[in-house]
C-alpha cells in the first residue's frame, strides 16, 4: 500500500483596506498563493467595501485570492473621530476572524488602520506578526506614531530600505529579526513592459 503524504499548508493572514495597500502587496501574495507550503487568507476591509471608492473587493476577486472574510468599517465622515470609530468596528470583527480561521501568521503592511488593528489582535491571541515598512518615514501626520507601535507589536521586521532597517534597530528590536528586503511595491516595476 502507498502512503501518501500530505503537507499541511501554513496559515498566512493580511488584512487589506484599500486599493493602494493591496497593489502593493499583490507580487507578495501571488509568491504565497503560489507556495506549496503557504494558505494565504485574506480579509478586506475599509474602502474595498464602499461604493464611493469603487468597491474594490471585485479587483481582488478577479486576482483569483481566498477573501476569508469582509468587514465592513469605513465610516463616511470627514470628522476626527470616523478613523478610530472604523477601526472599533475592524478590531472587534477581526478577533472573530482570526480566531475561526486560526493563522499562524499575520502579514502586515505599514501604519493603516487596519494594520495596527491585526497587530494588536494578534499580540493578545499570540500568533507572530510579520511587518512590513518598519521605520519608514512619513511628517505630519500620525503615521508615524502608528507605524512606530506596530513595529513594537511585531515578531519579524521587513524593512523596505536601510536607512529604514537603522530605525527599526533603533526602536531597540533585535537583529536578527529585522532584515532589509526592499519595498513589495517595487515588483510592479517588473510586470510593467
Amino acid at each position: 500500500m502507498v502512503k501518501i503524504l500530505t503537507v499541511k499548508k501554513r496559515k498566512i493572514l493580511s488584512v487589506t483596506g484599500i486599493r493602494s495597500d493591496y497593489a502593493l502587496m499583490t507580487s507578495l501574495y501571488k509568491a504565497i498563493d503560489r507556495h506549496p507550503k503557504l494558505k494565504l487568507y485574506l480579509i478586506a476591509t475599509g474602502a474595498h467595501l464602499a461604493k464611493r471608492f469603487g468597491y474594490t473587493i471585485r479587483e481582488i476577486e478577479a486576482d483569483g485570492f481566498f477573501i476569508a472574510d469582509r468587514i465592513k468599517s469605513l465610516i463616511d465622515s470627514d470628522s476626527k473621530t470616523a478613523r478610530i470609530k472604523g477601526a472599533a468596528l475592524q478590531l472587534s470583527r477581526l478577533v472573530e476572524s482570526v480566531n475561526k480561521i486560526k493563522p499562524e501568521i499575520l502579514l502586515i503592511l505599514g501604519d493603516r488602520e487596519e494594520a495596527i488593528m491585526t497587530a494588536l489582535v494578534g499580540t493578545y491571541l499570540n500568533i507572530p506578526i510579520i511587518h512590513i515598512g518598519g521605520g519608514d518615514q512619513s511628517y505630519g501626520n500620525n503615521d508615524d506614531v502608528v507605524r512606530h507601535a506596530i513595529t513594537k507589536l511585531a515578531h519579524i521586521h521587513l524593512t523596505t530600505n536601510l536607512k529604514s532597517k537603522s530605525n527599526v534597530l533603533k526602536l531597540g528590536e533585535q537583529s536578527f529579526r529585522v532584515m532589509n528586503v526592499g519595498h513589495p511595491g517595487l515588483d510592479r516595476l517588473m510586470e510593467v513592459r
